[in-house]
């Protein structure tokens, strides 16, 4: 048995689905908080309501904020969306449209970008390509054909890279002279 071949077992081979569903569970509580946050101090008002100019991605000037409702309104129905990725409704859709929506709130000024917002918009969207609803979930519950106790590895390693990904890229940044001769951002 060559390498590949070893690899391509161990991917393959399946393993407990408890860590998939715990990482969408915890991710989608993650997100109903943030989502609660951002009505909870004002950001909403803050980021998207009060500001008259936004600083727009090149090629993408066209994604704007909505009118004041329309921000709240966004806003309730990512949360919406984050609470149907805890438990399990529909859950491919629910992590596709907040995929979508919380892109969209992360494309419409420059001015309020974090790394962190990148990883949440991959996240979201890769999670939906995977079987993260086959357990713990309503749609699990409802469909028992959906239902699996197991998955193939692969489905929990393409979350471990991802994350891998960010937080190597994240290091590799803070190889500069500030950080490393004059400990800038500790001081």
């Amino acid at each position: 048995m060559t390498a590949i071949d070893r690899m391509r077992a161990s991917l393959g081979a399946p393993v407990d689905v408890a860590s998939l569903v715990f990482f969408r569970v915890a991710f989608g509580a993650v997100m109903l908080v943030a989502v609660v946050r951002y009505f909870a101090y004002g950001w909403i008002e803050s980021l998207f309501v009060r500001p008259r100019f936004f600083f727009a991605y090149q090629g993408l000037e066209w994604i704007r904020p909505w009118p004041a409702l329309g921000m709240y309104l966004h806003f309730a129905v990512l949360g919406v969306l984050a609470l149907a990725i805890v438990v399990g409704f529909r859950t491919r859709r629910a992590l596709l449209l907040f995929a979508v929506g919380f892109t969209w709130v992360h494309l419409t000024d420059k001015a309020i970008y974090l790394n962190h917002y990148y990883l949440v918009s991959v996240l979201a969207a890769v999670m939906a390509l995977l079987p993260t609803g086959a357990a713990g979930s309503i749609d699990a519950w409802r469909d028992p054909r959906r239902r699996a106790e197991r998955v193939p590895a692969w489905v929990v390693w393409v979350l471990r890279v991802q994350l891998a990904l960010v937080y190597f890229y994240g290091g590799v940044a803070k190889l500069n002279a500030d950080w490393l001769l004059h400990a800038q951002p500790l001081r």
